[in-house]
């Protein structure tokens, strides 16, 4: 009798609303190598399954439905699923060989290391093309018991001890997780991670912050990882106090290459606010400590989805708060903040030669003009920052318009231009001050013009050495900008059951 008692759960989410949900309940095998998938569907079997990834064909070994009481089966064509009849329950079920997808062996694909295995949702996620605003889907995963997950969907219920399972596919016993899918767009990019994970999670503002980090091509600590991304995630918060976002996938990859803290390293909204670390495991102490690239990828989620053709709008600000951010943070003082912003100018300006703007961001890494794109973008960040206070006095700045922008218009659930975003954060300051940037600078050959804002803040440059002056007429505006703002501190960091 003990071997069938089930044991409860804890709920992270408000599980019950207006929303009717698709139900999938996913069972993966202690090999990480079979993945068994039952999908019910609210309104009965939809008339085709969609993935967003052309390896989930080839993963997919068979999808199979009850029609009057007689097995169907369906095989996929290119990205496509096509259920010409519907089920009697209103459900189907499909077994991915996650082999397939392993050997890809591409960490933003699929890719096996010893003890986890990552691969994106669309590899094996097959789901309806469209979902309306009253319908959402529902995903339980049962895994091994001493197995992890780490996904960017919202977590409802975490298991707090393992459940006896009765499945032939399943290990005898087996924890179940529950999640939330949202309604990004289906060709967001996401990543996911299953296996023997380290896994923390960490309150910041009050948002959640879910730490998974694998096992990969070298091993780190995960409190050196914590210790290195929790006071980046804290540093975000000083914006307006707040994170920007309701929850985060924190996805650590330890590799032994590189100078840096993280030689790579990118942010996803594909189902959910994400960060991926591909972590220097060799790096020191004093490289983490010194770090910025933890806080430049987690300030992305202070601007919606921005398209590719303007990337200045979403690097460029995120290089400028990179070092904002920081100094307020207390990681770096003022004077090496406005260094740091100092040197990526010149390193920007020294990348601009003959081309627009907008040209220099849709050929940036085939032309080599990054550093041109995101301290062109940055430039006009402290332009608007300074601007902003000055004509106030300072009751208005960049952070209030992107917290106005935040509360009020932004969708996280579609991609935005520049010129939308920088529409909306005029008419939010009432003010021409973000189209007149953007006209100036986007379809410019030159690097932002910032020379008299520069002497006008007190910041005088001598080679390598960068001085402050007391006596400028914006010298409150620069301190302002650096300046810390007091928030509450974070909860106490926990290990996941």
């Amino acid at each position: 009798m003990l071997a069938l008692l089930f044991v409860a759960v804890v709920t992270l989410g408000n599980v019950e609303d207006n929303r009717q949900l698709h139900r999938y309940d996913v069972h993966i095998n202690a090999e990480l190598t079979r993945m068994e998938v039952r999908a019910c569907f609210a309104d009965g079997l939809p008339d085709r399954l969609i993935a967003n990834h052309p390896l989930a064909r080839d993963a997919t070994v068979e999808f199979r439905y009850l029609r009057s009481g007689a097995a169907v089966s369906a095989q996929p064509r290119s990205n496509a699923i096509l259920l010409p009849t519907p089920s009697d329950d209103g459900c189907i079920e499909w077994t991915s060989d996650l082999s397939v997808i392993a050997d890809a062996k591409r960490m933003n694909v699929g890719y096996r290391t010893e003890g986890s295995l990552l691969l994106a949702p669309g590899t094996w996620f097959w789901r309806p093309p469209s979902l309306t605003r009253n319908r959402d889907i529902e995903i339980r995963f049962h895994l091994p018991a001493d197995m992890h997950i780490s996904v960017p969907w919202e977590l409802l219920e975490a298991p707090t001890a393992a459940t006896p399972v009765r499945v032939p596919y399943a290990s005898e016993t087996s924890s179940t997780w529950r999640f939330r899918h949202g309604h990004a767009p289906m060709d967001w990019p996401a990543l996911m991670a299953i296996g023997e994970l380290q896994s923390v999670t960490f309150d910041i503002a009050g948002t959640p912050f879910r730490l998974a980090v694998t096992d990969g091509p070298a091993s780190i600590d995960t409190g050196k990882v914590l210790n290195w991304l929790q006071p980046a995630a804290d540093a975000v918060s000083q914006l307006w106090g707040e994170f920007p976002v309701d929850h985060v996938q924190l996805l650590a990859i330890p590799v032994a290459e590189g100078y840096d803290a993280a030689p790579w390293a990118q942010t996803s909204r594909g189902g959910g606010a994400a960060a991926h670390f591909y972590v220097n495991a060799n790096a020191s102490e004093s490289i983490f400590r010194d770090d910025w690239i933890a806080t430049h990828e987690l300030v992305h989620f202070a601007l919606p989805f921005i398209r590719r053709s303007d990337a200045w709008l979403s690097e460029g600000f995120a290089s400028y708060y990179q070092n904002v951010l920081r100094a307020r943070g207390g990681l770096i003082t003022e004077q090496q903040a406005w260094k740091a912003l100092h040197d990526g100018f010149i390193r920007g300006n020294r990348d601009t030669e003959y081309d627009t703007l907008r040209e220099d961001t849709l050929y940036m890494h085939t032309r080599g003009r990054v550093m041109r794109v995101y301290w062109s973008g940055a430039a006009m960040a402290l332009l608007a920052d300074v601007e902003l206070r000055r004509r106030s006095n300072g009751e208005w700045s960049l952070d209030r318009v992107l917290e106005e922008f935040n509360r009020c218009c932004r969708e996280r659930e579609r991609t935005w231009s520049a010129r939308e975003v920088f529409a909306k954060f005029d008419e939010l300051a009432d003010t021409e001050l973000f189209g007149d940037l953007y006209n100036t600078n986007v379809y410019s050959r030159h690097f932002p013009r910032l020379s008299e804002t520069w002497n006008a803040l007190g910041i005088e440059t001598d080679g390598a050495e960068l001085k402050l002056r007391g006596d400028a007429p914006l010298v409150a505006i620069r301190t302002a900008i650096m300046k810390p703002k007091k928030l509450q501190p974070a909860k106490t960091t926990t290990p996941d059951e």
